[in-house]
């Protein structure tokens, strides 16, 4: 599959934000839902945005809503595809200043969504309750194609976003998770594992780059993980905490809003009970003090 691009145009009445102004923004899963929201937001406040889904229709619709942007054809579960869209992106947007990692899917099984129907019934009654047959049904298909996308994806671009990030000490990741990620969630132990493995990769990643920030606001390299958790957590820790995530992270929760609950690099932003279904966000950053990208 090849990265194909098209030029968006500037929606009527766009209230010119420039927040994000000369920043390039890649967000993955943006032809629908929260993707295409986050797209939305970060083209409002002045970004460009490349748009980066399977679906091509939906990705250039995403596309007419987000002024001076490109929609890439790119399934990120496939290296090669990832690779092709990042270089485009280079040559057509310029390197990664951000990355959303939106893309995913949600299995369903319809027997397994009825034996939960039926387990919730006989909890009413009061009756013997059994397993959903969940994990010992699941397709070694399913469970392969639910962490590539999931899993597989988030790597394939967090690498590629890096090596843009990195020799120039400065960019802004975003994962989707969940809290089917620590919490599990019975019907779909393949949905659970990969969000898990987001959750557990992001943090690694977040331990891994604050080394890149500018040396000259950070101590002497640590080398053990406690001494790395207390070093992020001191140099992290002076930036004043938000009571809400950045502008488009926020506008595209609406409806199942979310908080920032500290600017820790590899922080989580947190949905509210109150909401359903809950999701999270985690955050990796680094670079100078005062840089815009998700700061």
């Amino acid at each position: 599959m090849s990265a194909a691009a098209e030029q968006g145009k500037a929606p009527q009445g766009a209230c010119a934000q420039t927040r994000y102004r000369d920043q390039v923004v890649v967000v993955t899963g943006a032809a629908s839902g929260i993707g295409r929201a986050l797209a939305r937001g970060f083209a409002a406040e002045g970004a460009r945005v490349a748009i980066l889904d399977v679906n091509r229709s939906g990705a250039e619709e995403t596309l007419t809503q987000c002024p001076e942007s490109r929609a890439y054809l790119c399934d990120v579960a496939n290296v090669r595809d990832v690779q092709a869209s990042f270089l485009a992106i280079d040559e057509e947007l310029g390197p990664c200043d951000v990355l959303v990692n939106n893309a995913g899917v949600a299995p369903v099984d319809p027997a397994v969504n009825e034996r939960q129907a039926e387990d919730f019934r006989a909890a009413l009654r009061g009756e013997e309750r059994l397993s959903l047959q969940a994990t010992s049904t699941l397709s070694d298909e399913r469970w392969d194609r639910t962490l590539k996308i999931h899993l597989y994806g988030t790597f394939h671009c967090t690498r590629e976003a890096l090596r843009r990030m990195e020799p120039r000490r400065r960019g802004a990741i975003l994962n989707i998770a969940s809290t089917s990620a620590l919490r599990g969630q019975a019907p779909t132990p393949d949905y659970s594992a990969a969000k898990g493995g987001i959750v557990s990769f992001t943090k690694s990643v977040a331990l891994e780059v604050i080394r890149r920030r500018d040396p000259r606001q950070r101590s002497r390299p640590r080398l053990d993980r406690d001494a790395d958790e207390r070093e992020l957590r001191r140099e992290r820790a002076p930036l004043p905490a938000r009571p809400d995530p950045p502008g488009p992270v926020r506008d595209a929760r609406r409806g199942h809003s979310v908080r920032a609950a500290s600017l820790l690099a590899g922080g989580e932003l947190h949905g509210r009970p109150d909401h359903q279904p809950e999701r999270r966000a985690l955050h990796v950053s680094f670079g100078v003090r005062g840089d815009p990208t998700l700061s």
